[in-house]
């Protein structure tokens, strides 16, 4: 084995009160300092010219070491989280790393100073309850650990299914990083930005519908709500973060569809009602209300559908309304709502029932469509035929008479046709 380089300044990495190392990106301990030895409780011998992944947990080193190299490309100074081994123990350290050439080999070298300690997440399969583990492996909403610099620490495949659209891990990489190409810059930065402001005042930060990903074939697109919660070390500063992600395009694609349903209802001039089957009114839409005369932040549920409509339409609801609903599905007759005046409102009424998916029937919704000009043109219809019939009638009277008196004519002129026939008969008769 080689000998390790010597530091440049010996004295100041020897009193150096920090823990602090450094090595080759591949892994391997070139030189380490007496503070990161105590801090270990390990001898420099046990450290230099092995993998410092040796000291990570055997489910992090490949995930570790393909991070800390992705990150040494992408810059020379950068801050990163690691699970350590200590006394048979994990923690999570922050660790500032630096990427510098060897002037005399050219090769990278990574210098590390341990900056600090994170609460550490356990790693998949190493939670120290199995009931913690398989809630949080099967949670049907994604969860992650983050640290400060927004490096994910822990995350559960659901998060990974959201963020990814895979069942890869997300440990050691940044939010940005995964991100990246799934939301729009502005929205990314946007949730970046929510992570400090939560890191910094404590508060927790909920985002609402945030589109994810690209829409799928029907056009549809993912819809994500998102909450941010800080998490305190033991010495009640800021630890990292929590964050949770939820897919709710099937919610909001419900809520859509209620929003269109709920604006059709109260849009409608007819008078629409929602009631148990005991009678009491569950939903009256705007119509119903203006015509009861009810005002719009009044709760509807202290009404009875007695005090909407007249007794003996109540009592035709009762006795054949709900029975035929309940057993037929549905119900159609001629009622009358109660108008604020206190008037009676001739309607047309539609009962219909409405049952879960063991059968049962929940609830009544009836549609009452006001038929007063249907009543007064019916009427009106009514008048004209029995006006009409009357017309008739008398025409058919004067018809008949007419027909008579034209017969009587006629029967009159035939027999004085026959008497002048018979009296020119004689007279030729008697002639001759």
């Amino acid at each position: 084995m080689n000998q390790p380089p010597a530091p440049a300044c010996p004295a100041l990495w020897e009193q150096l009160p920090t823990p602090l190392w450094s090595g080759t990106p591949s892994g391997e301990c070139l030189a380490v300092n007496p503070a990161l030895c105590r801090y270990l409780d390990l001898l420099p011998e046990q450290l230099l010219g092995r993998a410092w992944l040796q000291l990570i947990p055997p489910s992090d080193q490949q995930t570790m070491l393909a991070a800390l190299q992705h990150r040494a490309q992408r810059g020379r100074t950068f801050k990163t989280s690691i699970p350590i081994l200590r006394e048979k123990r994990v923690r999570t350290v922050v660790l500032a790393i630096s990427v510098a050439s060897d002037p005399a080999s050219g090769h990278p070298t990574v210098i590390a100073l341990l900056t600090g300690t994170r609460p550490h997440a356990p790693a998949r399969g190493s939670f120290p309850n199995e009931t913690l583990r398989l809630c949080f492996e099967h949670a049907p909403i994604g969860i992650g650990f983050m640290d400060l610099e927004q490096q994910f620490i822990q995350s559960n495949p659901a998060l990974s299914a959201l963020l990814t659209g895979t069942s890869l891990p997300l440990e050691h990489k940044t939010l940005a990083e995964v991100l990246q190409n799934r939301l729009p810059a502005i929205s990314a930065a946007e949730i970046r930005r929510a992570c400090l402001q939560t890191v910094q005042t404590g508060k927790p930060h909920a985002l609402h519908g945030w589109p994810l990903g690209e829409p799928n074939a029907a056009g549809q697109q993912k819809v994500t709500d998102w909450e941010l919660r800080r998490v305190q070390s033991s010495g009640h500063s800021p630890g990292g973060l929590i964050l949770t992600v939820s897919d709710v395009t099937q919610q909001k694609l419900m809520q859509e569809r209620l929003r269109l349903l709920a604006s059709v209802l109260e849009s409608t001039p007819d008078l629409v009602a929602v009631i148990s089957l005991q009678g009491d009114v569950l939903y009256l839409n705007n119509s119903a209300r203006q015509a009861a005369g009810l005002k719009p932040d009044l709760s509807v549920h202290s009404l009875h559908l007695s005090d909407l409509q007249p007794a003996w339409a109540l009592e035709k609801l009762q006795k054949e309304g709900m029975p035929a609903a309940v057993h037929q599905g549905s119900w159609e007759a001629e009622t009358a709502f109660i108008q604020a005046d206190g008037s009676c409102l001739p309607v047309s009424q539609i009962l219909c029932a409405h049952k879960n998916p063991a059968g049962h029937v929940e609830f009544l919704s009836t549609i009452l469509r006001d038929i007063t000009e249907a009543i007064d043109i019916r009427k009106q219809l009514a008048d004209a035929r029995e006006t009409l019939e009357q017309r008739i009638a008398e025409r058919s009277a004067e018809l008949a008479e007419a027909t008579a008196l034209i017969r009587t004519q006629v029967r009159e002129q035939a027999d004085a046709a026959n008497q002048a026939r018979n009296a020119f008969l004689s007279r030729m008769s008697h002639e001759l």
